[in-house]
């Protein structure tokens, strides 16, 4: 319909009222829906501005991972700290088991050895 006007106005050079009110509803109409376009993008940037962007949201995230990470570190480390000291405790002990084990040995092959003894002596008496 556009073209029809152009043409209408170039050939006849008289404006009539039906064109001057079609050329104004159409340019009206086009201001109405920029100006709608314009209304809602402003709304609608005002009403996300309240939420994080995809960009933003992957930097939370990475900062999120990095202290969970430093965290589970440290709890790692700690643990395995603890478990060192553990095995230490644990060495120790098997350690002092088989000393006691040589001593208890030991201890019975001298008592073994002194009831001999004392079996001889009280033979060589009667």
């Amino acid at each position: 319909m556009k073209n029809k006007t152009k043409n209408k106005i170039k050939d006849d050079e008289i404006i009539t009222r039906a064109i001057l009110e079609e050329v104004l509803d159409q340019k009206l109409e086009e201001k109405l829906e920029e100006k709608l376009e314009e209304k809602l993008e402003e709304k609608l940037n005002k009403k996300l501005a309240n939420y994080p962007t995809k960009i933003q949201v992957e930097i939370m995230l990475e900062k999120w991972a990095s202290k969970i990470e430093e965290t589970a570190r440290g709890y790692r480390d700690e643990i395995m700290t603890r478990m060192d000291q553990i095995v230490g405790v644990l060495a120790q002990m098997r350690e002092d088991r088989e000393f006691d084990k040589y001593d208890k040995r030991k201890t019975q092959e001298q008592l073994d050895n002194h009831e001999k003894r004392l079996s001889k002596l009280e033979r060589q008496d009667n």
